[in-house]
């Protein structure tokens, strides 16, 4: 049995387990057998320590993905995990799944899937083939498999996702207009939530760049741990990796401006 069969296999067995007890959100019932199933398809394909964190929701109106995901210490994607025989067609979703989906849509790199099935988004386009596990996720058990290797080739491309320098600043423009999107989500998500970490960082000029909504208000914010840094140093390994704080005034004033024209912040 070749490892990816037997990381598959292990899967099957800890997912069925787990169902039969017949509790629990189907959801939460994949996350820990899918955990494993990750890290040992990254270390099969030798990228480096494999870390996901779960994501959590700050306020019930916003959507975030289930699983940030880190080769090496380096932010690399996200993971959406679905309800067995939801599918990973986003393209038939409708509702709060249609909803969460425009919004991971904007991120350079996303895997989806329900445990039976496994497909790659690039900036909202599906990279490669669905890869499709043999056998019913939730009762197969060890008899689980994959009838390729597709699986491990998808993770690799998934593991091994490198932000592509733009080479001019038209580029550099179009892609931070997308995930501008985002971010600014997640700011006044951090507004709305009450953090003084985002109502200072307000305050002292983010606001110029990312317009917040008429509902969002600074008046209302309670003291709460500060993210903000953090914030400032994930979305600049995401989105600007190659940049430091000195970087070219002439280029950074040619990117807001561009950047500006495009968002429809």
């Amino acid at each position: 049995m070749t490892p990816i069969a037997a990381a598959v296999s292990e899967f099957g067995d800890a997912v069925a387990e787990r169902f039969a007890t017949g509790g629990g959100e189907p959801e939460d019932l994949l996350r820990g057998p899918l955990e494993r199933l990750i890290r040992k398809l990254g270390a099969n394909e030798q990228v480096g320590p494999v870390v996901l964190t779960g994501e959590h929701h700050l306020a019930e109106h916003r959507i975030r993905p289930d699983y940030a995901v880190y080769v090496g210490g380096a932010l690399v994607g996200f993971i959406e995990v679905k309800a067995p025989g939801r599918g990973v067609d986003t393209s038939r979703y409708k509702g709060h799944d249609r909803q969460q989906w425009e919004r991971l849509a904007r991120l350079p790199n996303v895997l989806y899937t329900d445990g039976q099935e496994f497909a790659l988004f690039r900036d909202g386009e599906r990279a490669g083939e669905v890869v499709r596990l043999v056998g019913d996720v939730e009762t197969a058990g060890a008899a689980l498999s994959v009838s390729d290797g597709k699986l491990g080739s998808l993770m690799g491309e998934f593991l091994r996702w490198a932000p592509l320098p733009p080479r001019r600043p038209k580029e550099l423009a179009d892609v931070t207009a997308r995930l501008c999107r985002v971010l600014r989500d997640e700011v006044e998500e951090l507004l709305d939530s009450g953090n003084v970490g985002m109502r200072d960082l307000a305050r002292t000029g983010v606001s110029s760049c990312i317009p917040m909504r008429p509902t969002t208000s600074l008046r209302t914010a309670t003291p709460r741990p500060s993210p903000s840094r953090c914030c400032s140093r994930a979305w600049r390994g995401l989105t600007l990796p190659a940049a430091t704080s000195a970087t070219s005034p002439t280029t950074s004033e040619a990117v807001t401006r561009s950047w500006r024209e495009r968002s429809p912040c």
